[in-house]
């Protein structure tokens, strides 16, 4: 396996939030599966590191984004805290 940081760099970066994470699924899974060397692992978990980074941008985005239209439509919706985090009761 040939080291994934400088090639991949650029192209895990342009992936959508849905492809990063099921590439991501898939590290996982093979590097759970075991059976690999070391430098294989070094790299899958290298891999992995950029994608989870790929995905936490793609939400932090996400999120300034619905923080943003909720201000702009303030005064048109009725968003209170209880409905933000009424799911994680």
């Amino acid at each position: 396996m040939t080291n994934p940081s400088k090639k991949n760099m650029d192209s895990v970066g342009k992936l959508s939030f849905e492809e990063a994470f099921e590439r991501l699924s898939t590290v996982v899974q093979r590097l759970e599966n075991g059976g690999l060397s070391l430098s294989e692992s070094a790299d899958l978990f290298e891999e992995g590191a950029m994608l989870a980074k790929t995905c936490s941008q793609h939400l932090k985005q996400t999120e300034l984004r619905i923080s943003n239209l909720a201000e702009e439509f303030a005064d048109y919706l009725e968003i209170t805290e209880t409905d933000t985090y009424e799911d994680e009761n």
